[in-house]
């Protein structure tokens, strides 16, 4: 059984910060989810906003006063030069409007006691969140009431409410006020119960003990935090109080010298990344945080705690969501992408759920170009597709077309390598490729002569990259076409390679290294001077203004070419609008459209959104926005292109157009290629042909089989072939002038008798 290597995965999306703490909650000793909270808060949710306050302060009431405001200081407003959320103002207004009774859970009760010394916020916070999960609690606190230091720096009646309302109903927790304990005593609470919390406060006693890690004491079971172990605000003191509570239970599970496997409440270092990030401000209309037609001199009146929670960034990356439609489509951030391929990977897996998504990658690379950590999605569904291809469970009807389509643009039939004169070397060869090969032969043609006037004895190799079945993750096809190419390249004494193909040029970077590229936009921008005049005005393009360049994903991090394809829009007399930095994307890439078509379309309608008319470099490019309704012409049209107005040809004739290619260049007769005479195809058939991925043979090949059955009152006969992984049906008439098809079905599933 194939075994899967998941580390790489998650090392490999482990640099994103995406839904990391950011510096405000990194500076909140107790941890508060603000985000949540504002997003609650900016909605007028103040009930919802009130639960995130409390689970994570404990006393939501002596927390909204008393906290000194950390998470303003990091607050990324704040560090670039503005004015920080006002979280103090929003936690107070949250607690006064959405104070509620605590939710109680009937749990269990526990069978350890733990004596908590000191009724402060420090003990009160481990006291309570002990308690709250079924541990009898003792506090011990020398004063009158519990509270320590909070009820100086605040009403007392207010904190005291506040510590009532949490302690409610928690009977399982016993205060015993004005009750000291003596350094004596100690030893006697070490023998009575499990576990002893100590939290005296700042000058307050230590009863001898040492502090070691962890909060853990010399005397085992013993542990101490709070104002009594250092210089700690309130809110820090109540943070140990919490964190001591988790290593008592520790304790008890493990042992006094376990380790913790959690990270402690406390101040941490921002993640100085969440300063870098651009972020756009609210417009809320008014001033920010202040509500209108109230006098000025009542600031605290005109607060607007959704207007003030608008402020907030809510600090997080998107970059890469912003330009990824497959992480639109399935509402999906790196790392959770990473899990989910995993999971659906796993050999035993009997439900796949993601493979759609796996499949659904089209490498355009804009993910890459715009994270702030270089993280390269499209590396990881390489590796995906590798792995589920190793693993022998990808459906083959994803990637069966275009692998077939491989193997024939590297046949007898399509590929080929032709030079001039083969007794001499060659300094360059002409790679067109093989989507540009079967969409325009004519072109291609017609380039090759314009690099045969510039270069001495260049060669043309008609072929593939290879890149179809790195794109189904089939490796031994992908290496075995990189190593037809090094054999030509060795063979003809290392010339550098012109590819047509920003997708071929990329992928020979990647693979064969050792071969030089020039991509041919790159080639004529150099011999400029030698380029024939432009022929756009004799097509259908009518005015020069109004397009829009489209750089394919191919182009990505290729600023020579970029630059090249600029300059030949700009010589043939064309006003184009330049897209920025980061490429288009058409969707063809990764060949996603048998497993997600809706996706496909979606992301070429959405990279095409803004642009009327489009020059584009790419084959596929042109393919795939001609089909999806946009105005587009191929740059090589504007000098090489054809004067006639003419269709997109279908996958059968994109074949026949290699074949006759491969024939013009080598001189030989030219053999038309007949796949079957005398048939037709009714209307919408051919577009039916190019969404199943079916060509003219495919169906020819159906023709051959004795009908099925027939349908005397229409006339029509149905016919079926297993073609592959799927079955086809072919719906037709036969008259005097031959074959009529007037549908096409097709299913997976395999139909015995």
């Amino acid at each position: 059984m194939f075994q899967m290597d998941t580390d790489k995965y998650k090392e490999l999306t482990a640099p994103c910060f995406r839904d990391e703490a950011p510096p405000c909650v990194s500076a909140c000793p107790l941890g508060m989810d603000i985000r949540k909270f504002i997003s609650r808060m900016k909605s007028g949710k103040y009930k919802a906003a009130y639960r995130v306050l409390r689970s994570k302060t404990v006393f939501p009431g002596i927390v909204s006063e008393l906290c000194p405001g950390t998470c303003m200081q990091a607050c990324t407003r704040a560090v670039k030069g503005g004015e920080p959320v006002r979280m103090r103002e929003l936690e107070a207004f949250c607690f006064e409007k959405g104070v509620q009774k605590p939710e109680r859970y009937r749990l269990a009760k526990k069978e350890q006691k733990i004596a908590v010394i000191g009724g402060g916020l420090s003990g009160l916070s481990c006291a309570y969140r002990l308690s709250s999960r079924g541990y009898h609690i003792n506090v011990y606190e020398k004063l009158e009431n519990v509270g320590g230091i909070a009820l100086s720096l605040m009403d007392p009646e207010k904190a005291l409410a506040d510590i009532k309302r949490e302690f409610a109903e928690l009977d399982v927790c016993c205060f015993e006020t004005g009750h000291e304990v003596s350094r004596e005593a100690l030893p006697g609470l070490t023998k009575d119960f499990n576990a002893v919390y100590i939290a005296t406060g700042e000058n307050g006693t230590d009863f001898g003990l040492s502090l070691y890690e962890n909060m853990k004491t010399n005397l085992p079971g013993v542990f101490m935090g709070g104002r009594l172990t250092g210089e700690k605000n309130l809110i820090e003191a109540m943070a140990d109080g919490l964190n001591a509570a988790e290593f008592i239970e520790l304790y008890f599970k493990l042992g006094y010298d376990a380790v913790p496997d959690f990270e402690p409440l406390g101040i941490k270092e921002p993640d100085a990344r969440f300063y870098a990030l651009d972020y756009e401000e609210a417009d809320q209309g008014n001033d920010i945080g202040l509500l209108p037609d109230l006098p000025e001199t009542d600031q605290d009146a005109r607060f607007d705690p959704a207007a003030e929670s608008a402020k907030c960034y809510e600090c997080n990356c998107d970059k890469c969501y912003r330009v990824c439609p497959l992480m639109q489509h399935f509402q999906k951030y790196p790392k959770k992408m990473a899990v989910d391929t995993i999971t659906t990977l796993r050999p035993y897996m009997v439900r796949r759920p993601s493979v759609r998504m796996i499949m659904g990658c089209t490498f355009c690379g804009k993910c890459r170009e715009v994270c702030p950590e270089d993280i390269d999605m499209g590396r990881l569904y390489k590796w995906a597709r590798q792995d589920y291809f190793k693993d022998g469970t990808m459906p083959e009807s994803f990637h069966e077309f275009w692998l077939d389509d491989m193997r024939f643009s590297l046949s007898e039939e399509a590929g080929t390598v032709f030079t001039p004169d083969p007794d001499r070397p060659s300094g360059y060869v002409f790679f067109p490729g093989c989507q540009l090969a079967g969409m325009f032969p004519d072109i291609v043609e017609k380039a090759y002569a314009f690099i045969k006037e510039t270069a001495d004895n260049p060669s043309v190799c008609l072929g593939c990259c290879g890149i179809p079945a790195e794109w189904a993750g089939a490796e031994d096809e992908r290496a075995a076409a990189a190593d037809r190419i090094r054999g030509i390249w060795e063979k003809l004494g290392h010339p550098v390679f012109i590819p047509a193909c920003t997708a071929c040029n990329r992928n020979l970077k990647e693979y064969l290294p050792e071969i030089e590229t020039e991509t041919l936009y790159s080639y004529m921008a150099a011999h400029a001077d030698h380029l024939p005049e432009p022929v756009w005005q004799k097509m259908s393009v009518k005015e020069a203004d109004g397009y829009s360049i489209f750089d394919p994903c191919g182009a990505a991090g290729d600023e020579a070419t970029r630059k090249a394809v600029r300059m030949l829009t700009a010589k043939a007399g064309i006003n184009a609008a330049d897209p920025g930095s980061v490429p288009g994307c058409c969707g063809f890439g990764g060949h996603i459209y048998p497993a997600n078509p809706v996706l496909q379309n979606k992301i070429a309608d959405m990279t095409a959104a803004d642009c009327k008319k489009i020059i584009a470099y790419c084959a596929n490019c042109k393919d795939v926005l001609c089909r999806n309704g946009h105005e587009c012409v191929h740059l090589l049209e504007l000098y090489f292109g054809s004067t006639e107005n003419r269709k997109l040809p279908t996958l059968g004739e994109r074949r026949d157009n290699r074949r006759m290619l491969k024939q013009r260049l080598l001189s030989e007769d030219i053999i038309p290629h007949e796949t079957s005479p005398g048939l037709a195809f009714a209307d919408g058939v051919t577009e039916k042909m190019l969404k199943y991925l079916i060509t003219e043979e495919d169906v020819a090949e159906v023709l051959k089989e004795k009908p099925a059955f027939s349908d005397p009152e229409s006339g029509l006969l149905y016919a079926r072939k297993r073609l592959g992984r799927i079955t086809l049906w072919a719906v037709f008439r036969e008259d005097e002038g031959g074959r009529l098809v007037t549908d096409l079905y097709k299913y997976r599933m395999e139909v015995q008798e």
